[in-house]
């Protein structure tokens, strides 16, 4: 019974961990997505891609359009002009405002547009409609206005009233009626209309006029209680008294401080010498003293201490000294008074100032919302104003139009005899024709927008920025095997029922499971003509991927994958096997989808033992590996037993062994895996491989799953070779004119040629 194998013998063989050298491979940028350039070749590329739905679109459009011109019936109109408004200038009454503020020169009062829309208002047309029942009893308000036609005839006065039908008698009718008809309008409705607007002007003005009068009341009373006339004068006033003020105290403050500064010197020693020797009283004593001692010190050298002169001198200095005491005394005190009565005099000033200040500031404070009551009572009474002006304007000029408008509308030409109409059936014809024919381009242009799939291998190529190794045309003949891999594998419970139904055969077939591991199959592929297209882009596909491969790592081992199923994977990798064994090399084809594997149901093969019986059990490889064809070196293991976990039995120790050991046995093998969406098989394979390539179905694969893919793998590391276009439509080979003539045209030479020039060495 199979069992899934653990986490030690995953990871951990003989205790070591065992890793893989991964490629480093470029991050993967997100492709940008430009706006559309839609070239000719893109366009001609949507034309034929979705050609049955713009045939279809243009068919129907081009049946309608012939069926509605042959049925088409003779159509005949009427008409008849009016003049709406005087022709003579001096009839126009408007120049009277002119110099009173009305509109002058105005070459027309009448609003065309909103007065055609008037005369073919329901209101109007069902008094014609009322008149024309009597002879007509189905008539109603929309046969009557589908038809009718009223126009401007250029920049003139005069409105022309057309009307269309298959029935001459009833256009001339109704064209009658609808004359008739306009014209009392032209001297009922339009008058009352003018009459009311000047009831109701008249009635707004007086209520205006007392708006006025009361703003303007209240504009003088603000100006009186607040002593300004404009706001703005009262800032600039505010703003230069405050710069006085300021200038006023910076003054006082300098002033103040020399003040305090003298007497701090005053009340110091060097200050009071100072001031006493600008005392001229002072300086007089001190000279007076000074001179008397220059006396003793010359009679000291004449005459002895005790001496009568001395003695006199002596006593002279000692009457000086009270007095220059006293003289000191008086000048100090009369210093520091008027010191001090100065800085009482100084602060005083400055607080006179900063009063000054404080009530500035506290206008300036009440000066916004001064001005913004001002500036409200100012546009109050300007808006006043203008509505008064305008009412009284507007009175003027509807008094000039009622009296214009007295004079009745007048039929210039009368009411004329339906001719028919030229016939239009070639130009309708060809109208609907390409219309439709537009109408089926835009339809498949709009479905094309909303395709998200690759169409070319060049959009492929714009769109994401790997590498594409190799273009495949699109095969008839292959397609039924990829839209019998679309169809394949159903809900879980399916594959668990086929699961135990292969185990199941397998156990009543052991017998024979090994006799026929061992025979040689005719097989399908062997049925598609190697000369083909398909098989000529293969070729290519192969040189392309040889010359990635290098001395230093050649390329032996690779992982085909798609973003979804039926992409074309694994017919894909069956015939570049086959492709690459024609060039001479060994090749081993896996079947590594342990899902829903396919290549021994392409093959009709067996599907008893392989891939997994190989991981799981120890058996030898040679077992499970069967060669397609005698004479031939390509080989193939099919899937095997299909696990309940097959990530994690890829994902084991000796799956990795096993590839090792493939590696040195073929020249190239080929790993058929799931797709990449939502599972990891094909991620955990390769990057134990070379490189994983990457199938992208033309017309199938969602670009939005393929993106999605691509960042997966980023996340993963996993080295990508490139990209196969899978299924190109229009596919035109630039060689096929050098391609091998059938095989029957070659006769032996052909064996032998393949036989010396294929035979591996």
């Amino acid at each position: 019974m199979y069992q899934p194998p653990s986490q030690n013998s995953l990871n951990q063989p003989n205790g070591k961990i065992l890793t893989m050298p991964v490629s480093p491979i470029p991050p993967i940028p997100v492709p940008t997505q430009p706006q559309e350039e839609w070239n000719i070749r893109r366009f001609l590329g949507v034309v034929q891609r979705r050609a049955l739905i713009i045939l279809s679109i243009a068919a129907i459009g081009s049946s309608y359009s012939i069926w509605s011109a042959l049925n088409q019936t003779d159509s005949y109109e009427g008409k008849f002009q009016i003049l709406v408004e005087p022709v003579n200038a001096q009839n126009n009454l408007s120049n009277i405002t002119s110099e009173a503020g009305g509109s002058a020169n105005r070459s027309s009062n009448l609003d065309y547009d909103t007065q055609i829309a008037v005369l073919r208002s329901p209101e109007l047309l069902a008094e014609v409609v009322s008149e024309l029942q009597a002879e007509y009893p189905g008539v109603n308000y929309g046969t009557v206005a589908g038809p009718l036609n009223v126009t401007r005839i250029r920049t003139t006065k005069i409105l022309e009233v057309r009307y269309r039908g298959d029935d001459p008698a009833w256009i001339q009718a109704v064209l009658e009626q609808l004359s008739e008809t306009y014209l009392q309008y032209s001297l009922n409705e339009r008058q009352t209309y003018l009459r009311q607007g000047i009831q109701f002007v008249n009635a707004q003005i007086p209520q205006l006029q007392e708006r006025v009068d009361s703003l303007q009341e209240q504009l003088q009373t603000f100006r009186q209680n607040n002593r300004f006339i404009d706001p703005d004068a009262q800032a600039n006033k505010i703003a230069t008294q405050g710069t006085t003020l300021d200038e006023q105290q910076a003054e006082v403050d300098q002033e103040l401080a020399r003040a305090r500064s003298y007497l701090t010197t005053l009340q110091q020693d060097s200050g009071a010498l100072s001031t006493l020797n600008q005392s001229p009283n002072y300086q007089q004593l001190l000279s007076q003293v000074q001179e008397i001692e220059t006396e003793i010190a010359f009679e000291r050298t004449r005459f002895r201490e005790d001496n009568i002169n001395i003695q006199v001198l002596r006593r002279k200095q000692e009457n000086l000294f009270p007095l220059l005491r006293e003289e000191a005394a008086r000048v100090l005190d009369a210093s520091l008074a008027d010191a001090v009565t100065q800085i009482q005099t100084l602060e005083i000033q400055r607080q006179a100032i900063l009063e000054a200040q404080a009530q500035l500031q506290q206008q300036v404070q009440e000066l916004p919302v001064l001005a913004r009551e001002y500036t409200n009572l100012q546009r109050e009474l300007q808006l006043a104003t203008e509505s008064l002006t305008r009412f009284l304007a507007t009175r003027q000029n509807l008094q000039v139009d009622a009296a214009q408008q007295e004079i009745p509308w007048q039929i210039i030409q009368e009411v004329s005899q339906p001719s028919p109409l030229p016939s239009t059936t070639n130009r309708d014809l060809m109208v609907g024709i390409l219309g439709s024919l537009a109408l089926g381009i835009g339809a498949a242009f709009l479905l094309e927008k909303f395709d998200n799939t690759f169409h070319t291998a060049d959009e492929l190529k714009e769109k994401v920025p790997i590498p594409i190794l190799g273009v495949l045309p699109y095969d008839s003949q292959l397609a039924a095997t990829v839209i019998d891999e679309e169809r394949r594998g159903g809900t879980r419970r399916k594959r668990k029922r086929n699961a135990v139904r292969n185990m199941t055969r397998g156990m009543m077939r052991s017998a024979s499971r090994a006799s026929q591991s061992m025979n040689f199959l005719a097989l399908p592929i062997d049925e598609y003509d190697s000369n083909s297209r398909f098989m000529e882009a293969l070729r290519v596909l192969n040189a392309n991927f040889q010359m990635l491969s290098s001395a230093d790592r050649p390329l032996r081992s690779i992982v085909i994958s798609s973003a979804t199923a039926g992409d074309g994977k694994s017919t894909v990798a069956l015939h570049w096997a086959k492709a690459a064994v024609a060039m001479g090399q060994r090749v081993l084809v896996v079947d590594a989808d342990l899902r829903r594997p396919q290549i021994h149901a392409q093959l009709n093969m067996n599907n008893d033992y392989g891939l997994s019986n190989l991981i799981v059990k120890n058996m030898d490889s040679r077992s499970v590996i069967r060669r397609v064809k005698p004479g031939e070196e390509l080989y193939v293991m099919t899937s095997g037993r299909i696990p309940p976990d097959p990530a994690s039995l890829l994902s084991a120790h000796r799956t990795r062994l096993l590839m090792e050991k493939a590696n040195e046995r073929f020249d190239l093998i080929i790993y058929d895996t799931p797709p990449l969406l939502g599972l990891a098989d094909a991620s955990l394979l390769a990057r134990h491989a070379d490189g994983l390539v990457l199938i992208v179905g033309l017309d199938k694969t969602d670009r939005t799953m393929l993106q999605k893919v691509l960042d997966d793998l980023k996340s993963f590391q996993v080295p990508i070779l490139g990209i196969i276009a899978n299924g190109q439509r229009g596919y035109n080979s630039p060689v096929r004119e050098y391609a091998l003539p059938p095989a029957s045209d070659m006769g032996n030479d052909r064996d032998t040629a393949t036989e010396d020039g294929f035979q591996r060495t």
